[in-house]
């Protein structure tokens, strides 16, 4: 079976906006295993060896909304920065500990996949890795990340997706508000993932990507009100 390494970046962060990851969890080992006896018994092969990093910026229980305590892995420091998958929530714009900047920075040349939600993104363009590329952010912090990150383009889509394997670096799936970063890793795994466990992840909850309101573009103008500083 495949075996993942998976570095979550919460501290913070609305809880919704890291719970995509629950689709990919989904697809591992212990689930699968834990549904063989009602009829999944013969997907434990293709399961997923999954390992979970939760990273925070020191060892102590590290807050999410709402008052929701997650224990971290590992810290910014101690992280590996070769991982398969990074998923980074939305914190606001005050908080950027210097040391999760360098993770970025250090990550980004050797992790596969980054994954960003909301104003995950903005986090991710404090430390430069967005510099020159395309990306999104919650709808009502587009004005703001435009005026904070110029050096990004910023784009009212639900995700944007950058190929930067031509440079040497991680994919980047980054994704407007919390739904869009569920969908957004739903259709990460429908599309790159074990197309059985993906649908049966993505079926068990409610995901369907014909869903006309779902998909990378948005029907809708936006809204809720801009954020100002």
């Amino acid at each position: 079976m495949p075996s993942l390494r998976i570095g979550v970046i919460y501290e913070e962060v609305q809880l919704c906006d890291i719970m995509g990851i629950d689709i990919i969890g989904s697809m591992g080992k212990d689930i699968i295993t834990s549904m063989s006896s009602y009829g999944f018994s013969h997907l434990v092969d293709r399961a997923y060896d999954l390992e979970w990093l939760y990273i925070s910026s020191t060892m102590e229980p590290a807050k999410t909304t709402p008052s929701v305590k997650i224990v971290p892995t590992h810290t910014y420091d101690t992280a590996p920065r070769d991982l398969d998958m990074i998923v980074v929530g939305g914190p606001l714009p005050s908080h950027r500990p210097e040391a999760s900047l360098k993770f970025f920075r250090e990550a980004v040349l050797k992790t596969k996949v980054i994954f960003s939600v909301c104003t995950g993104s903005m986090w991710l363009a404090s430390s430069g890795i967005l510099d020159g590329n395309k990306a999104t952010t919650n709808r009502s912090f587009l004005p703001l990340a435009k005026q904070m990150h110029p050096e990004v383009e910023w784009l009212d889509q639900r995700w944007v997706v950058v190929d930067q394997a031509d440079q040497g670096k991680a994919q980047l799936w980054i994704a407007g508000a919390a739904d869009c970063g569920v969908e957004m890793i739903a259709t990460y795994a429908l599309q790159n993932m074990d197309p059985v466990l993906a649908q049966l992840a993505c079926s068990g909850t409610g995901f369907n990507p014909q869903n006309p309101q779902h998909g990378q573009f948005y029907s809708d103008p936006p809204s809720a009100p801009p954020v100002k500083m």
